[in-house]
């Protein structure tokens, strides 16, 4: 008896041990499924991640219940083919997301690249009556070149031919829209720049000169389109009939000077030792440097300024002209309101709210 349960013991313990060397029966029903499933894997490749995430579960399970009572280089064929597959597609699946990331990142950046080129004339204004602001005109058409050729690069080629991106802005219509606004602001400058006294000449001409290198920009980047260039002519002939950078500056001194001897300093309408003091603190407080030579109180009183919903208190202004002159020697003359916020007790620091400047001599400067 205690052979028996020995030897049924040893059997059942072994059980699984004497099948290893057991021949696959390929007709059996887990060998069936299993290869049924892993023909319906197959299939699925070549579809949706939902259905091949089922194909996938079942060869799995197939597998292990096949490989429960079967063993060989025929279930081991089958397990290497489901891995095979299932790392093919997931791979696959995983490379799109990579290049679909990769694409959106490209897409974006191509994106700022470009608002920031199509809308360089709205960013341009720069005061470019000093040197200083003319080196900012100037680093700043720099600047919007450099973004010009990153556009023109090789890895934003196909978005200009219609061969990668997914963004559906037309770039062009906002060019078009700027190209035509250029065109009508154009006639006249020629004119307003070679007969030019005012010290917004400067500004004017490095306005064409900035609507210069953006037609070129967009000449460059869209060759298809010939406005762009037509355009570009156009500009390209005003600046070679005003003349150079040099040739400019040279030609506007000669005249600013005709225009400066004209500039008298208005008379002075209050005297008030208080307001003249305040209106000297708000320009050197403002950052202004020359040295003030006269200062002209150009109203009798204080403006009263109230809220116009509840006619409370909000502060007070005057307006003044300032005759200054710079350390280069030469003479400008300002135009200022100052104001002072009042708090509802008291009023504060005396500023700026606005300033205009122009040329004068310095011989017209009242003694």
């Amino acid at each position: 008896m205690k052979i028996v349960i020995f030897i049924t013991t040893l059997m059942v313990a072994c059980g699984s041990w004497l099948n290893l060397g057991a021949a696959v029966d390929l007709n059996s029903r887990e060998m069936k499924a299993l290869a049924k499933a892993v023909e319906k894997l197959r299939d699925a490749a070549r579809g949706s991640k939902v259905a091949f995430q089922g194909a996938e579960s079942t060869a799995k399970i197939k597998l292990k219940a096949a490989q429960k009572k079967n063993t060989g280089p025929e279930i081991d064929k089958l397990a290497a083919e489901i891995t095979e597959i299932t790392n093919k597609y997931w791979g696959g699946v995983q490379a799109d997301l990579d290049t679909q990331r990769a694409g959106a990142k490209s897409d974006n950046e191509f994106n700022t690249l470009m608002k920031s080129i199509v809308a360089f004339p709205r960013n341009f204004w720069i005061d470019c009556r000093t040197p200083e602001g003319r080196a900012k005109a100037k680093a700043s058409r720099q600047e919007f070149q450099q973004r010009v050729e990153q556009a023109a690069h090789d890895s934003f080629k196909d978005y200009f031919t219609g061969g990668a991106g997914r963004e559906t802005t037309d770039f062009t219509k906002v060019l078009d829209k700027e190209t035509k606004k250029i065109l009508t602001e154009l006639p006249g400058y020629k004119k307003a720049l070679i007969e030019g006294q005012d010290v917004s000449a400067y500004s004017n001409y490095h306005a064409m000169l900035a609507w210069q290198v953006y037609l070129q920009a967009a000449a460059r980047l869209y060759p298809g389109k010939p406005q762009y260039a037509n355009a570009l002519a156009k500009v390209n002939a005003e600046i070679v009939a005003v003349g150079s950078e040099e040739n400019f500056e040279a030609r506007f001194r000669s005249n600013s000077k005709s225009f400066a001897a004209k500039i008298k300093m208005p008379a002075s309408r209050n005297s008030d030792s208080y307001v003249i003091q305040e209106v000297r603190n708000a320009f050197v407080n403002g950052g202004f440097t020359a040295e003030i030579l006269k200062i002209h109180v150009l109203t009798t009183g204080w403006t009263i300024r109230r809220n116009k919903y509840t006619s409370v208190i909000e502060g007070r202004t005057q307006e003044a002209s300032i005759a200054t002159r710079t350390s280069n020697g030469e003479c400008l003359l300002y135009r200022v309101v100052i104001y002072q916020q009042y708090d509802g007790a008291n009023y504060g620091n005396t500023t700026f709210e606005r300033f205009a400047n122009v040329e004068m001599l310095c011989s017209n400067v009242p003694q």
